[in-house]
């Protein structure tokens, strides 16, 4: 993370690069927390990382699997509106659903416990 954000003067250097590479080895090593901020790097085309849903997706998805509830409810609204991934409102409430079932929140209150 510090080579994808701006840090103090004479810190570590922006290199977006390096930051992606080293976020991705620690996301595809399974460190959910990782896969989270790739995934909503590649949503949002943030600090260095050009947008990609489909990478978004792949990673943010992984991140869910993992019960990430951020990632989770990230999907779930990905999912349902399509973001170069047909739409799937069935699995948006899905996504939904396991989120506010782990977690014990019902945003929308479309989860029958």
């Amino acid at each position: 993370m510090i080579y994808l954000q701006e840090s103090a003067p004479g810190a570590v250097p922006l290199d977006a690069d390096k930051g992606v590479k080293l976020l991705t080895e620690s996301a595809s090593a399974g460190l959910e927390t990782s896969q989270y901020l790739l995934g909503t790097f590649y949503l949002h085309g943030d600090d260095g990382v050009k947008q990609d849903n489909l990478q978004a997706y792949y990673w943010l998805r992984r991140a869910a699997e993992q019960d990430n509830k951020v990632a989770q409810l990230t999907l779930a609204r990905i999912v349902g509106q399509g973001f170069d991934v047909p739409a799937d409102k069935k699995a948006s409430e899905e996504w939904e659903c396991i989120a506010n079932n782990q977690h014990g929140f019902d945003s929308f209150g479309v989860c029958v416990n």
